[in-house]
This record gives structure tokens, sequence and C-alpha cells, in this order.
């Protein structure tokens, strides 16, 4: 299946943030760089769209909704994860802190993703901001990572071309180019475990 973007629902998503409508609680995951590789670790075999975002970053809150689309629209092989970076790691500053603000943003927007929020793996890092960037040679927020298959990183943005982008210019033909190579594949290889065609 090749994905599309679903730009329906965003007046209800405006609604709903107005006026604080949400489906059942969702919380973030504290987890450090590490403890994040190891979930990204435990999806080969699909698409794994890794987003990094902040409540303090008006282009990362306006591109959630399409990564939750992503994730809604093809299950079986794209895997999305978000990692909110609002942790700076200042002396007056606690993950506890900035969880709720992220926690927050998830659940006003979740009542209109037909609870679809909880879909994509939820962290917030335990790791500064600064940090995770540098682990990941980014600069700016949102970045978005999308590995292939294998595990290895297929494209980052943005990129060295790119400043701004979006799910629907930029990270969604990446993941279809992906999804189209993985059907090719599956057809070329035939079935397996000796089931018959």
């Amino acid at each position: 299946m090749i994905l599309t973007p679903s730009y329906r629902l965003m007046p209800l998503l405006l609604l709903a943030t107005i006026f604080g409508c949400s489906g059942p609680k969702l919380t973030t995951t504290p987890a450090s760089w590490e403890e994040i590789e190891n979930e990204i670790n435990k999806h080969a075999g699909k698409i794994v769209v890794l987003d990094l975002w902040s409540n303090f970053c008006p282009p990362c809150m306006r591109e959630f909704p399409n990564l939750v689309n992503l994730q809604s629209e093809n299950r079986d092989h794209v895997k999305c994860i978000s990692v909110n970076l609002n942790y700076t790691g200042a002396e007056d500053d606690s993950v506890e802190q900035q969880q709720a603000e992220a926690d927050a943003f998830l659940n006003r927007i979740n009542g209109t993703e037909t609870n679809n929020v909880g879909l994509v793996k939820n962290f917030i890092s335990k790791d500064s901001d600064e940090t995770v960037l540098k682990k990941v040679n980014s600069y700016a927020l949102p970045t978005v990572i999308i590995y292939d298959q294998s595990g290895a990183v297929a494209k980052t943005f943005p990129d060295d071309n790119s400043g701004e982008f979006t799910y629907e210019h930029d990270v969604l033909p990446h993941v279809n180019k992906l999804l189209a190579s993985q059907i090719k594949q599956e057809q070329t290889e035939g079935p397996h475990d000796g089931q018959e065609k």
C-alpha cells in the first residue's frame, strides 16, 4: 500500500486543541538515547520513522499528526517512534516537568486522531536535547530519521539540501520508495516456509 497524507482530520485537530478534547490518557516513556536505539532495533524488518520533536517547535507540532497518520495507515510495514526533546538539561529543568507538557500535547491531539496517537511509540528523552541532536548529527528540530528494514539509516531530515520539510513532500516519498522496494522483493522471493502461491 502506498501512503498518502490525511488532511481531512486537520480541522478536527484544531477544534480539539481549542476545546481540549481527548481520548484515553497517553504518557510518554522517559528513555535514554541508548534505550531508544534498542526500541528501534526491536523493529528490524520494518521501516522505522523516528520523529524528534519539542513543544517549543511549532513545525514539530504541526507535522505530528502526519506521523500518527503514517503509523495508522500502514501498521504492518512501518513503525513510528516519537521522541520529545523538551528537556534541556538545565539546572532548573527536569524530565518530569517537561514530560507533563509533552503528554498534554499528545492527549490534546489524540481525540482527533480516533485514538491513534497511541499507535506511535512515544518517548521523552532523559538526555538533553543538545546531546540527542549531536548523537544523530542534526542541528534542528524537527528531525526525522527513516531507517530501512535492515535498521540502517536511509534518510534524515533536515539534510544538507533542505531546511524546512514536511511529511507530505519529503518523508512520505522516501517511506513509499522503501515500501515499494520491500513489496517488489517479497513478490520476487515468493512464498516462504513451504507455503504455496
